[in-house]
């Protein structure tokens, strides 16, 4: 979780040098304002925040603002986006069904998008009693950190399974050998991940 912001407080306006911030709202609502811009958080809001733009958070509701925050470094040379970008994963459709037989997966942020150094920001979910495909990754450069976001799962990380609950995170070595993935073992109820990855070094954004 990045630091919650009080019941109707706010935070600095803040601006990040050197690095941006990826965040998912967990519970709560507020807004964030940029560059003249006001969006709304609530639950499944991300936003990607670039480097060099001031910011505000404020929380606007009588309950905690929660949030999940994703911070990456930016590379010399690399020109980040001129405003935050919002998304609201309640409402983006699904990307696909089947990836690694049953990922029902929602993209986030791409690079595209204007990730500096982070290839890919995606929610994950499981259907009851499905399994993931245990696989490793093809070459040392990919790194991935799966988070739960709702419901307890079985994680499988090489030789050994651990339960995996809201707020717990694995993150999945890059060594060619050791396979991962995740067992819902639920009957009843889907299980979600907030999955963010670097897969290779990428061309910088001049």
């Amino acid at each position: 979780f990045a630091p919650l912001v009080a019941p109707h407080g706010a935070t600095q306006a803040t601006r990040l040098d050197g690095q941006q911030e990826i965040y998912f709202v967990e519970s709560g609502r507020g807004t964030v304002t940029a560059a003249g811009q006001t969006s709304e958080l609530f639950p499944n809001i991300a936003i990607l925040v670039p480097a060099n733009l001031e910011f505000t958070i404020k929380n606007t509701g009588d309950r905690p603002l929660n949030m999940y925050l994703i911070n990456e470094p930016v590379p010399a040379g690399f020109r980040p986006n001129s405003s935050i970008l919002v998304r609201d994963e309640n409402k983006l459709p699904i990307t696909s069904s089947d990836g690694h037989w049953a990922h029902i997966v929602k993209t986030l942020f791409v690079t595209s998008d204007g990730l500096a150094t982070l290839e890919s920001v995606l929610t994950v979910a499981l259907d009851p009693l499905t399994i993931g495909r245990p696989h490793i990754a093809d070459h040392d450069d990919i790194e991935e950190v799966w988070t739960a976001l709702q419901g307890t799962s079985i994680a499988f990380v090489g030789n050994q399974l651990r339960r995996q609950t809201p707020g717990m995170a694995f993150y999945h070595i890059p060594d060619n050998k050791t396979p991962h993935t995740n067992i819902n073992q639920n009957e009843d109820s889907q299980v979600r991940f907030l999955y963010f990855a670097r897969y290779h070094p990428h061309e910088l954004r001049k």
